[in-house]
């Protein structure tokens, strides 16, 4: 496709996959601490996303990291994130805390279908029931 005689570039498609230990290392320099399920965004050989819940003694938690390269494939990151937690969250609630850091992140945990819950030292805490 071209626009103005010069050639869009073209996005690559974005697998998502069952995460592995590799990606785990590839996105955060070492494997899973915990017990985790998950899945990953790859864009062409680039782990761009993962997300999933791990469980912690608590109880189990959400969570979804991406990179700035992620950005053309939110919708589709959305998707599977809902996806997956129906799939794959059992029969407790999913707690997550929203990155401080990332102002859409409590947009994106509403959307996901997490309720805000209440502010901890940790950080605000949403959460999922199936």
């Amino acid at each position: 496709m071209k626009m103005n005689g010069t050639p869009l570039p073209v996005m690559p498609q974005i697998e998502i996959r069952p995460a592995t230990a590799g990606d785990f290392e590839a996105m955060y320099g070492h494997p899973p601490e915990r017990t985790v399920y998950a899945f990953v965004g790859d864009a062409a050989g680039e782990i761009v996303g993962i997300g999933g819940v791990y469980l912690d003694p608590g109880g189990p938690i959400g969570f979804l990291n991406v990179t700035e390269r992620a950005k053309p494939y939110k919708l589709t990151l959305l998707r599977e994130a809902k996806r997956f937690m129906k799939e794959h969250a059992g029969p407790m609630p999913v707690r997550a805390i929203r990155d401080k850091n990332n102002k859409l992140a409590g947009r994106f945990l509403l959307a996901l279908g997490f309720r805000y819950m209440r502010s901890t030292s940790e950080g605000e805490l949403y959460e999922w029931n199936k």
